[in-house]
């Protein structure tokens, strides 16, 4: 959470990063044998007890800003992408609340037209300077290290003819990749800097607020709530999505939550790990399309040793001739007993909640 923090902010054009620490910088202090009160450190091993297991990533994380100083002071910030939170590839956007939501979804003709899921990519430009990016790793976690490095990709507009991975160390030499695609590895909420180059004006075009924030063409496929589905439409569907309204879900291993569609596993719960409520959506592959019945049933593992709610789970589907339908929505709430953020009813008994998701 704290290198994420850092780097998003970075994302967004800040010139720096301050911190906020309790107890008046308590590495400094070590209690008392005595009384059990804060007396200041005698030695630099005596401060190195004291140090809490973030302070190697806010260090490095330090580290890395200052290496990158001169490039990141005095940006302005263009515009932000993103492919983490709202994920508004869902087709009915009225399940959506977009309010307030400055980031926009890869796409056909913007400087990102693809990237991996749960970044963040921020575009800072500076007058006679090459445009920057500076992307980030969405993935959070409340608990420290658990979450594993993974490879990314970003694909920018073929306006893009080169990409500089710039080096977080003094004195060595930035990663020159030609081409507009791109691979990164990255911990979780962790950020790296790119530089992008062209000999085509059209670069500095696609790097403005205007193109960036410009809205999407709008596709000719309509979008029909509550729609009918014969069974011959039913056997040719062409895409399919699981909605679902998720708060407080943890990603870690441990806490994974299964899904099964009639009793096919269809993959697992998007964690969403803040208390807000975050509207979610899995895409179900070609493979699956076919468990998919005019009456359905999603069993979800909801893992009682987790805190965390669920409600508005809905079924979506496009039909061969590319008209969006979905299906009725399962409006009840779930939520961990005793959690602070408890609303609507409690879990059910046993080991898994079932829903039922029915078409016309």
């Amino acid at each position: 959470m704290a290198r994420f923090q850092a780097y998003a902010a970075i994302a967004y054009g800040a010139d720096g990063i301050w911190y906020f620490t309790y107890n008046g910088g308590g590495i400094m202090r070590l209690p008392k044998e005595s009384e059990g009160k804060p007396s200041p450190a005698q030695t630099v091993e005596q401060v190195h007890q004291r140090l809490k297991p973030n302070y190697g990533p806010v260090a490095e994380t330090n580290w890395r800003l200052r290496v990158w100083g001169q490039r990141l002071a005095g940006n302005d910030s263009a515009g932000v992408f993103s492919t983490g939170w709202n994920n508004r590839s869902w087709p009915f956007p009225e399940d959506l609340d977009l309010s307030g939501f400055d980031q926009v979804v890869p796409g056909p003709d913007k400087l990102i037209e693809k990237m991996s899921p749960d970044l963040l990519a921020g575009v800072l430009v500076r007058d006679g300077e090459a445009p920057q990016v500076m992307v980030v790793d969405c993935r959070v976690s409340k608990q420290y290290n658990t979450l594993p490095p993974r490879e990314v990709e970003i694909d920018f507009h073929s306006t893009v003819q080169e990409v500089r991975i710039v080096s977080d160390q003094p004195q060595a030499s930035d990663s020159l990749v030609p081409g507009s695609h791109v691979k990164l590895v990255l911990l979780a909420g962790k950020g790296h800097l790119l530089e992008l180059s062209s000999l085509e004006p059209q670069l500095d075009n696609l790097c403005t607020s205007d193109s960036i924030y410009a809205p999407a063409e709008m596709s000719v496929e309509e979008s029909v709530p509550l729609a009918s589905i014969s069974e011959d439409e039913l056997q040719n569907i062409r895409v399919a999505k699981l909605g679902v309204d998720v708060a407080g879900a943890n990603p870690e291993e441990q806490y994974h939550k299964p899904v099964f569609l009639n009793g096919q596993k269809v993959g697992l719960l998007p964690p969403n790990t803040i208390q807000s409520w975050q509207w979610l959506v899995m895409d179900l592959t070609p493979e699956q399309l076919r468990h998919i019945q005019r009456h359905n049933t999603i069993t979800i593992d909801h893992i009682r040793s987790d805190a965390w709610k669920i409600r508005q789970v809905v079924l979506a589907v496009q039909k061969e001739v590319g008209t969006w339908i979905k299906s009725a929505s399962f409006e009840k709430t779930y939520a961990s007993e005793g959690w602070d953020y408890f609303e609507g009813e409690a879990f059910p008994e046993g080991e898994q909640l079932e829903i039922e998701l029915d078409f016309r």
